[in-house]
């Protein structure tokens, strides 16, 4: 992404949270099943990363040394309202205002 922006005049930022198995991406496709579309279509809200929520992740980068994706995460959480929930508490402790639910 830094590579990309530093090329590019224009850039627009996004966060998506994908999910495939690790040990073989190329797995979910062959797999693929009407269960499996069904619960990540119910079981999952899509946030979009406007404006409001890309400025935040901005600010965020540069009052911390949180990478990019961390930040827009912690921004799209802030924006929404909603704690974040993770694993990964050391990456987002210094971003103040976010609320965190450790797991």
């Amino acid at each position: 992404m830094t590579w990309l922006g530093a090329r590019t005049r224009w850039l627009r930022l996004g966060t998506v949270v994908l999910v495939l198995p690790w040990h073989n991406p190329v797995l979910l496709i062959v797999t693929d099943t009407k269960a499996e579309e069904a619960f990540l279509e119910e079981g999952f809200t899509s946030i979009a990363c406007d404006r409001r929520v890309a400025r935040l992740a901005a600010v965020i980068r540069q009052r911390t040394t949180i990478k990019l994706p961390d930040a827009a995460i912690a921004a799209t959480a802030m924006v929404t309202h909603t704690p974040l929930v993770t694993r990964n508490e050391r990456d987002f402790r210094n971003v103040s205002g976010l609320t965190m639910v450790t797991i």
